[in-house]
């Protein structure tokens, strides 16, 4: 299981080991992270990641169906030292066509129409804006 901090503060997703991509773009992205203490961590890879979830979908009868389904990320930077690794709320709009949803129902909806539901098993929410990329 993949545990993705919800962060709509973060300008890309992030995690904090190269091993956690399924496909490397860049072993040279050239990019760094300032962390909430202030320190600057540079970025050793880019690349994509899958991440299985569970989604909840509607079907035509107005019944839902929860099956496993895969979450693509991409433009995830690895930032080694990272303490969690990070889900842009942004990225994940712009990106890879995955809405947050920040109502009471709290959720991303999936290109294919799939709820991934924080409270799922699949992710955990946290805002922060004290992660920026320079």
């Amino acid at each position: 299981m993949y545990n993705l901090l919800i962060d709509c503060g973060a300008t890309t997703h992030m995690v904090d080991s190269v091993e956690k991509l399924t496909q490397v773009y860049s072993n040279t992205p050239n990019r760094t992270v300032r962390v909430a203490n202030g320190t600057t961590i540079p970025a050793t890879h880019r690349g994509e990641m899958r991440v299985p979830v569970s989604a909840v979908y509607k079907r035509k009868t107005n019944k839902f169906e929860r099956h496993a389904t895969t979450m693509i990320l991409t433009d995830v930077l690895v930032v080694p030292g990272l303490s969690t690794d990070l889900y842009s709320c942004n990225s994940g709009f712009y990106n890879d066509g995955i809405r947050t949803m920040l109502n009471d129902d709290r959720f991303l909806q999936l290109p294919d129409g799939g709820r991934v539901e924080f409270d799922a098993g699949n992710t955990r929410l946290v805002f922060s804006r004290q992660i920026a990329l320079e």
